[in-house]
């Protein structure tokens, strides 16, 4: 056997002997619930995981921010994120459709009633023509996760995320991040 071949199987032994056990704990360690935030603009936008479900709250009103953000908050090995959350502002809407460029997305949640932008009309046919439940919330509305529950809240423009003994509030307007 070659030198350059033994070195190689060398390398290749050694990054299984040391990835295996990484990816096996990572395949059987359940994660706990967790909330990832990432500055869009002068918005906030957020990946809510819990167990195997991924909740993208965007909240951005450039296209490029948008797909910066969606990379900088799911790695690539967790499960995909099929649920989207938007505030009904028109400029919102931009972030809203580059989100769901992404042909996993099953369900788009518009937090509010939409503007008069041409843009809501795309977004409804694009859902319509893929099958994407869009479904717009213009009142108190709980919904039941694995590891948490949300309490979307129009009125006053909020994501409230209820896990454990505490709970966040992510703001859908121009507003910081607050604690409940």
């Amino acid at each position: 056997m070659n030198r350059s071949r033994s070195w190689l199987i060398s390398c290749l032994a050694a990054i299984v002997v040391f990835a295996a056990p990484l990816l096996v704990a990572g395949a059987v360690t359940e994660s706990a619930s967790e909330i990832r935030l990432v500055r869009t603009g002068d918005n906030v936008s957020a990946l809510i995981v819990t167990g195997g479900e991924r909740i993208l709250l965007i909240n951005s009103n450039d296209r490029t921010e948008t797909r910066s953000a969606i990379g900088r908050l799911a790695r690539p090995w967790e499960p995909v994120t099929t649920t989207l959350i938007a505030p009904a502002d028109d400029a919102a809407a931009v972030g809203l459709w580059e989100a769901l460029r992404d042909p996993r997305i099953r369900q788009a949640i518009v937090v509010g009633t939409p503007g008069s932008d041409p843009i809501w009309s795309r977004i409804e046919r694009e859902c319509a023509q893929r099958s994407v439940e869009l479904e717009y919330i213009s009142t108190l509305s709980h919904v039941e996760l694995t590891g948490a529950a949300l309490t979307i809240e129009p009125d006053g423009m909020t994501v409230r995320v209820h896990s454990g003994g505490g709970a966040v509030a992510i703001a859908l307007a121009n507003l910081p991040v607050g604690l409940a």
